[in-house]
């Protein structure tokens, strides 16, 4: 919303959006190093500080990137986003009717008990 700071956990989910965005970029970086012959190749280190510093350079924020979870990302391993993500009940798609079920009641005039949305989600989950 428009003039409104934003709450702690939004900013946190940004922040994890833009260093998985990132940490993709870097995986992507070392899988093309690995190919590479042994005296050419970069270290994970540098390819997390490479890419560290351009990050910064591009939007002047530093983000810090662990050089451990890139080789576990390179050898094929999940972003911690993605397993928490399949631990929720609801899909994305479910959770985005939640909140246009919840934005239309509101613009109804009606209030929305924990009850009733409790109710709609289940409705949603049985279908």
């Amino acid at each position: 919303m428009v003039g409104r700071a934003k709450s702690n956990t939004k900013k946190r989910q940004i922040l994890r959006e833009e260093h998985d965005m990132i940490m993709a970029r870097a995986v992507a970086i070392y899988q093309a190093e690995l190919e590479k012959e042994p005296t050419e190749k970069k270290g994970r280190r540098m390819v997390c500080r490479e890419v560290k510093k351009a990050y910064l350079t591009e939007t002047g924020r530093i983000i810090k990137l662990s050089d451990r979870t890139l080789a576990n990302l390179a050898k094929g391993g999940r972003r911690l986003s993605d397993f928490n993500a399949e631990k929720g009940w609801l899909t994305p798609e479910e959770t985005e009717k939640v909140i246009e079920y919840s934005i239309e009641i509101a613009h109804q005039g009606f209030l929305l008990s924990h009850k009733r949305l409790k109710e709609h989600v289940d409705e949603i989950l049985h279908a």
